[in-house]
């Protein structure tokens, strides 16, 4: 059975939700829940697209002058130029194979939040559904870009994830982009609840 797990900041919005049920990923993705937010419109899209590549060479930190960089507003731009055969990370839920990696991805450095893994499993034979699919790729290289970067050389970090290009480096976070309506339920195991390690995220700081 094909199962995959997801690391949840422990709100109640959400654990409301989590505790049992169905989902959607055109209802409950990166974009309906509390800890990702896209709130640019397509004319917003549109303007930074051009902004980009007039200028490519420019340092990101220069172009968007000391504000939070709209990173997943890159990923998409360079999704819809060259990749629109696959998911957009507006519209899936993203996940990985094992409980492992979701507990991994809580303990990231920076990270202080409290967590919660879930288990999400497909809903093979969803009413109304064409199935469920599942994009494999590595956010590692995303990671790569960096504010120091220009959009020339984040793009390239960004192709090779839309690329699934494999990564080879010491640092991986291997993770599945998934569609379709899924069966959800908190994962029962010791490490459910999940703290950031705070010595770690204090080396990191």
């Amino acid at each position: 059975m094909n199962k995959f797990y997801r690391a949840i900041k422990i709100v109640d919005r959400e654990i409301d939700a989590m505790e049992v049920g169905e989902v959607d990923s055109q209802t409950y993705n990166y974009s309906a829940t509390v800890f990702s937010h896209y709130d640019w419109d397509e004319e917003e899209l549109d303007d930074l697209a051009k902004d980009l590549k007039a200028d490519p060479d420019i340092k990101l930190v220069t172009v968007f002058e000391g504000c939070a960089i709209p990173w997943e507003m890159l990923y998409e731009i360079v999704r819809r130029e060259e990749f629109e055969h696959c998911p957009s990370r507006t519209e899936v839920i993203f996940a990985f194979t094992n409980p492992d990696s979701a507990v991994s991805w809580a303990r990231r450095p920076g990270q202080t939040s409290r967590y919660l893994i879930v288990e999400l499993i497909p809903v093979e034979k969803a009413i109304n559904s064409t199935g469920w699919h599942k994009f494999d790729t590595n956010h590692a290289w995303l990671d790569k870009a960096t504010e120091e970067c220009s959009f020339r050389e984040a793009r390239e970090y960004i192709r090779n994830y839309w690329l699934q290009t494999p990564y080879h480096e010491l640092y991986s976070s291997p993770e599945s982009l998934l569609t379709g309506k899924f069966a959800i339920k908190v994962y029962k195991s010791p490490s459910t609840t999940v703290v950031a390690n705070q010595e770690n995220d204090n080396k990191h700081r």
